[in-house]
């Protein structure tokens, strides 16, 4: 499959008021030799769907462009699987459909990928994050990181990798078996964990694409969220375990902070508790619930003022 092609996968969900934006940008880049596969996981015959294919129907006349339609609502991870059975790309790219990609996106990402060997799985950039629309801040990967192994960076938090700002090998995704579909969410963390695993990485300090930061599928209840941050380290576990003792530590560490956090935003200052003390440094994470209930208060309310 030497073919030089990019397939660019856009699973949609409530998305029918950014998915044109989202094709638009693909459309747009400098790079040609691509097709589009639009993955809509609203269920045939709802009035999302129906919205969302609406929207489309001036780019379904484009050769290279497909709308696959889930006859029921499934999950993220499942619409990437089905967008990549249909996908004849030497290459792979995910693009969230409130996401936009640069002109130059997928060109300079290419570039990168074909000089290298097979040993690296993706090249990664730089991304803008925009928040409602209003706000927004340059995710980029510090120097120091980029010297580090990247795996152990991504699976604390040091680094982020959006799903969007990558372009892929096929044959890196083939071998892992695409996404994991008991993911609800969080199915990019554990997707490009496994290729981290097994391959390398290259990050271009290029900011090449905007990442809209909407919310639409958060959860709201603190114990969802414990639910599926419990299941993403329950599948880690394999590859957590690689690690050092004292890694290992610092990795889960992470993640229970982020759990005792989101009991703290909700007000249940008991289950908070119980998640800092499962913390290296228990007295800090809850220290830091309380500076960063004051930085989020405070966005949110520089946000309205916006």
């Amino acid at each position: 499959m030497m073919n030089g092609l990019v397939s660019v996968i856009i699973p949609t969900y409530k998305g029918h008021e950014h998915i044109n934006r989202a094709v638009g940008s693909v459309l747009e880049q400098s790079y040609d030799k691509l097709e589009i596969i639009v993955v809509d996981d609203n269920g045939k015959e709802t009035e999302e769907q129906k919205e969302t294919q609406e929207a489309l129907s001036r780019y379904l006349v484009y050769e290279n462009v497909s709308y696959i339609c889930h006859k029921n609502n499934y999950n993220g991870s499942v619409a990437r699987n089905t967008g990549l059975k249909s996908a004849k790309g030497e290459y792979v790219a995910f693009l969230d459909d409130d996401d936009v990609y640069h002109p130059n996106m997928i060109e300079h990402l290419i570039m990168t990928l074909t000089k290298e060997s097979v040993n690296v799985g993706f090249v990664f950039c730089a991304y803008k994050s925009v928040f409602d629309d209003k706000s927004d801040e340059i995710c980029r990967v510090d120097k120091a990181d980029r010297l580090n192994d990247l795996l152990y960076s991504y699976m604390t938090g040091k680094i982020r990798i959006c799903s969007s700002s990558a372009v892929i090998r096929r044959t890196a995704i083939d071998e892992i078996d695409g996404f994991d579909e008991s993911f609800e969410r969080h199915q990019d963390w554990e997707f490009f964990s496994r290729i981290l695993d097994k391959y390398c990485a290259i990050y271009l300090d290029e900011v090449l694409m905007n990442k809209h930061v909407i919310r639409r599928n958060s959860p709201i209840d603190p114990n969802d969220f414990l639910r599926l941050r419990l299941h993403y380290l329950d599948k880690m576990n394999g590859i957590i375990s690689k690690f050092t003792t004292d890694k290992a530590n610092l990795i889960y560490s992470r993640h229970y902070y982020e759990i005792g956090k989101e009991y703290f935003k909700k007000g249940d200052l008991r289950k908070s508790l119980v998640w800092a003390k499962k913390c290296i440094h228990p007295v800090t994470a809850f220290c830091r619930y309380f500076i960063d209930g004051v930085i989020f208060m405070k966005n949110k309310y520089l946000t309205k003022e916006l």
